[in-house]
């Protein structure tokens, strides 16, 4: 693996950083990297590029590319792809390139992983289970992830608390919170949980501590397929890659909020139910 230091800085809370982190985030949640984190920060320690994979999307007939990609590669598949009567769709915004590719069966996309992957120099890997559905499946609750996470020394009582039904820090110390952050440089945030103390991400400490004060971030548009959370409360982890690989799209952010695009009915409410929240629909 490589060392991400130089990609976050602990020591430097600014905007900078800020982005940074959600940058690698969202490579994270796209499925193009794997991160190792430390335990007590979260923050990424090494990092290594996934080998490229087609995973089927939510929406029938697409599937979503992964992982390791250059442009002389990216040209062979779709040399490869068009020959087949597949269509391959890049989309950018920024630096950031996302691509998806359209067939009308699976059986083309088998042909073509079968073809790619036998004259290209880097193997195409072939996801034939629907990765939403499937990961969101298998993820534990979360709350009961919160119980194995390391053990924290009990926080002051004037440390920041996180606000949950207002979504801020309180720095005045009169906040009752389950989530405190009890270090700057680095940022280092305690959740306390079943009668314990524990380091956390902070993603996850929000969703968890809005869970305890029976608080939902999350709003779903059944009719548009539209998974809505505030900004700066961006679903924890695991639980957005499942959001974003339901479209294999970025998150769309605006008006204060996160948007993830093309989310199913039914992955919504799981999502909703493993996070321990309601799923609020516009009336």
């Amino acid at each position: 693996m490589l060392q991400a230091r130089r990609l976050v800085n602990p020591m430097s809370p600014d905007a900078e950083t800020w982005i940074a982190d959600n940058a690698i985030r969202l490579f994270e949640s796209l499925g193009h990297l794997e991160i190792e984190r430390d335990p007590q920060t979260s923050q990424p320690v090494a990092w290594f590029i996934t080998p490229p994979a087609l995973t089927p999307l939510a929406e029938p007939g697409q599937w979503a590319l992964s992982g390791f990609r250059s442009q002389a590669w990216l040209e062979q598949l779709r040399e490869r792809a068009e020959m087949l009567g597949c269509a391959p769709v890049v989309e950018r915004s920024g630096t950031m390139t996302t691509v998806r590719v359209t067939a009308d069966s699976a059986v083309r996309i088998e042909v073509l992983h079968h073809r790619f992957s036998d004259s290209a120099g880097i193997p195409l890997r072939l996801c034939r289970e629907e990765f939403s559905r499937a990961l969101v499946m298998k993820l534990p609750t979360h709350l009961d992830s919160a119980t194995r996470l390391p053990r924290a020394p009990q926080p002051s009582v004037s440390a920041p608390a996180y606000e949950a039904t207002r979504g801020r820090w309180d720095t005045d110390g009169r906040t009752r919170s389950a989530l405190r952050r009890v270090s700057e440089f680095p940022r280092r945030y305690v959740i306390e949980h079943a009668g314990s103390h524990r380091y956390v991400d902070v993603r996850a400490g929000k969703y968890l501590a809005a869970a305890k004060a029976s608080v939902s971030y999350l709003r779903y548009d059944e009719e548009r397929k539209i998974l809505t959370v505030p900004e700066r409360a961006e679903l924890p982890s695991l639980f957005e890659r499942v959001a974003v690989m339901c479209s294999g799209e970025m998150p769309r952010r605006g008006d204060g909020s996160v948007q993830y695009v093309s989310v199913p009915g039914d992955v919504a409410l799981r999502l909703a139910e493993k996070l321990g929240m309601r799923l609020e629909r516009p009336e």
